[in-house]
């Protein structure tokens, strides 16, 4: 009988236009949406990560420290991942390509972060100055990293500070107390400092490629019309 099916296909008509009020209306919920949050919460982790400078001289202290932030981390990746493929069925600009990219980028500092924390018991030999030069570059990463965050989720511009300017200061004074560390810890300093050019070299990577705001979104197609008209001939 014909009937049967008529009343299964009514069901399953009814049953999707239900599911579509309550996805479109009533409880909007869309993988996209979430994408920029969860790489946004994975830079301030990793800004928190370039923060912390661990003191502690015991070796099984720094290296817990460090899988902690390493299990924290990796799961935000697992879960940019995840809504990554919950994306690919949902229609609309998503954007997908660049935050791949960005996600990334994003962990390439991140085994650059954990390589550097884990020479944390380091830092109590360091001279004053060489000290100080290290601290100063981690909070202009970490204030890098969290100005990029905001850039992701809001419509604001903040200003991105002069990482080449603390990267220098800092290769200045390894190249200045290098004479006062014997030849191990000098060779240690050195292959920290190529870290950091390569940690530096990554943000800049990150912050020229970042992925349009809001309103940048809304007036592509604006400048795209313009270009198009310069371009046409006369």
């Amino acid at each position: 009988s014909a009937t049967v099916v008529r009343d299964r296909l009514i069901g399953v008509f009814f049953g999707l236009i239900v599911f579509g009020i309550v996805e479109h209306v009533l409880w909007p919920v869309h993988a996209r949406d979430a994408l920029r949050a969860r790489l946004a919460e994975m830079l301030r982790l990793l800004a928190d990560l370039a923060r912390s400078r661990t003191r502690s001289a015991v070796p099984t202290a720094i290296d817990a420290d460090v899988d902690s932030w390493r299990r924290r981390i990796s799961q935000k990746v697992q879960e940019i991942q995840t809504l990554i493929e919950s994306s690919k069925f949902e229609s609309g600009d998503l954007e997908l390509d660049e935050i791949q990219k960005r996600t990334g980028d994003a962990q390439i500092v991140f085994v650059l972060l954990l390589s550097l924390a884990r020479q944390g018991r380091d830092s109590i030999r360091l001279p004053d100055t060489m000290r100080a030069a290290a601290f100063d570059l981690d909070i202009a990463v970490a204030t890098a990293l969290e100005a990029m965050a905001t850039r992701l989720v809001r419509d604001s511009q903040p200003a991105v500070p002069d990482l080449d300017g603390s990267l220098l200061c800092f290769e200045t004074s390894v190249a200045t107390d290098t004479d006062a560390l014997d030849k191990e810890a000098a060779t240690h300093f050195a292959a920290r400092l190529a870290l950091y050019r390569t940690l530096v070299a990554a943000l800049k990577q990150i912050s020229s490629k970042s992925m349009r705001t809001a309103q940048d979104r809304h007036e592509a197609p604006v400048f795209a019309a313009e270009k198009r008209l310069r371009a046409a001939p006369k």
